[in-house]
């Protein structure tokens, strides 16, 4: 075991069940925070049952892309972010399915004047709000600006009454960050994290709701 991670053991990632991706930057390695966080709860399968799912099905995804990374070192940014917004998806469209919606991953949606950002998932039904969710594996001040910008354009382009603004993230929510968000105001209809107190079975209910 060493001192900065206790998942390293003989050059082999244990929570990766694999030989190490990061055997140089163990203390500050993405893979670690993003397996802390998508570990199951105490009940959270009774309790927040797509969460659970939800968590499950990132961390297969994940785990391969960051073993392939672990063998010829390539790959990006997306190794964990991909199969979040496939995994988040695929959950969003089994259970709003028979609500007629359309929903689509890295769509680069026109919006007006020129803006035009690519949203993590966009849900779309005739006759009613758009929905945006942007999804981050990490959320911090700097990418809380980023989610900002996005929807105080998307809200004043589109208009509230025609949009909706969600935030989904892995990690938990600081108090700091907190405050951030309460200032952001009525810009986000809502912000969800995996290993936090606001599941995304919240989301899945707000969503059914509104599309019903």
């Amino acid at each position: 075991m060493s001192a900065n991670c206790q998942h390293f053991n003989n050059n082999n990632c244990l929570a990766l069940n694999f030989q190490c991706a990061n055997p140089n930057q163990l203390k500050n390695c993405a893979w670690k925070a993003h397996y802390q966080w998508l570990q199951l709860d105490p009940n959270e399968q009774t309790l927040f049952p797509l969460n659970a799912s939800l968590k499950q099905q990132i961390l297969t995804g994940a785990s391969i892309n960051w073993r392939k990374y672990a063998l010829n070192r390539t790959g990006g940014r997306n190794m964990t972010a991909t199969p979040f917004e496939d995994s988040l998806s695929k959950i969003i469209t089994q259970n709003l399915g028979k609500n007629n919606v359309k929903v689509q991953t890295r769509k680069q949606e026109k919006i007006a004047l020129g803006f035009k950002p690519i949203v993590d998932i966009l849900i779309k039904k005739d006759g009613y709000p758009s929905t945006f969710i942007l999804l981050k594996t990490y959320l911090g001040p700097g990418e809380l600006r980023a989610c900002v910008g996005n929807a105080f354009f998307t809200k004043n382009l589109l208009g509230s009454k025609h949009s909706r603004c969600y935030v989904v993230t892995l990690n938990d929510f600081s108090s700091s960050l907190k405050e951030l968000i309460r200032i952001s105001g009525s810009l986000f209809d809502g912000l969800y994290s995996v290993s936090g107190q606001s599941k995304v079975d919240g989301l899945i209910q707000n969503l059914s709701k509104l599309y019903s």
